[in-house]
């Protein structure tokens, strides 16, 4: 099973990701200009837009936890729309500050339960 990863710094600037990542987002971000994710754009599983800061690395982040089961689409530059779950999670140094994140997206079927990043940031 392919898996994307990146990892930020913890104001959620990009500092690295793999290929498999490049394929979902249909892009190569750069390194340390984008923010939360590397995807052109991002939507939830009924359609509605996500802004940048409710991607599901923004809200990991913003509240110190990981997150589960986040399901979402991305629409490449060519408008290719592919359906993933995200699981981002904060990391930590050894005090428990916060110094970045990590974020493993699994390539998804566009049927199943749907957990929207606007629920996880409501519980």
């Amino acid at each position: 099973m392919p898996v994307a990863l990146y990892v930020t710094d913890a104001n959620g600037w990009l500092t690295y990701y793999n290929e498999v990542a490049v394929d979902l987002w249909g892009r190569r971000p750069e390194i340390g200009r984008d923010r939360w994710c590397g995807s052109w754009r991002l939507y939830q599983r009924d359609g509605t837009a996500l802004p940048h800061d409710q991607y599901a690395m923004a809200v990991a982040l913003r509240e110190g936890q990981a997150i589960q089961d986040v399901q979402a689409v991305v629409e490449q530059p060519d408008g290719t729309r592919v359906p993933f779950v995200a699981y981002p999670a904060p990391l930590r140094d050894p005090s428990g500050a916060i110094i970045g994140g990590s974020n493993v997206l699994l390539f998804s079927s566009a049927s199943g339960p749907v957990r929207s990043v606007a629920a996880v940031s409501q519980e």
